[in-house]
């Protein structure tokens, strides 16, 4: 099943670029800005708030969502089965969902995708450095989701309940 035709969040992101967190926005657009380009994904969601700003782009079949938590300043990211997030989803159904660095680590477990990120206190340069890390980790090592391919290597949890990874 194939995720719904999304828009591109152009107004929002007019908007982000503008506030406090600019600096954030910029960064994780510029790096991720491959998706859109070169992949068909849609940058269906950047969200200013106050616990955190976050992007998010929507492909054939995954989602791809980028945060930044202002305390204790670390950086976040998830793929996400676009399908399992539909209104037409059992609402007892856990969405399936996997860290990127989590993702990264099993494609390439020489290079560390996650301690920067969760290190804390990270400056706004190191907080977009994790996200442009995850951004060449995904275009070097992650074809599969780029192309909206099943995940390799990756089972996923039952559909039914928690997850239990």
């Amino acid at each position: 099943m194939n995720a719904p035709l999304q828009l591109r969040d152009t107004e929002g992101l007019d908007d982000a670029l503008k506030g406090s967190y600019g600096w954030w926005f910029r960064g994780v657009t510029d790096a991720f800005a491959f998706l859109e380009g070169e992949h068909g994904y849609v940058l269906t969601q950047v969200q200013p708030h106050f616990r955190g700003p976050w992007v998010r782009y929507a492909g054939r079949r995954y989602l791809i969502m980028v945060s930044f938590e202002p305390e204790p300043r670390v950086v976040e990211g998830d793929i996400w089965v676009a399908e399992d997030l539909s209104p037409f989803v059992s609402p007892f159904a856990y969405p399936r969902v996997i860290e990127i660095p989590d993702l990264l680590m099993r494609r390439e477990p020489r290079t560390d995708w996650s301690g920067r990120a969760r290190a804390g206190r990270l400056s706004n340069g190191e907080a977009v450095g994790v996200a442009e890390l995850w951004a060449g980790g995904i275009r070097a090592h992650a074809k599969d989701l780029l192309a909206g391919r099943p995940l390799r290597g990756i089972r996923w949890p039952p559909r039914e309940g928690p997850a239990t990874m």
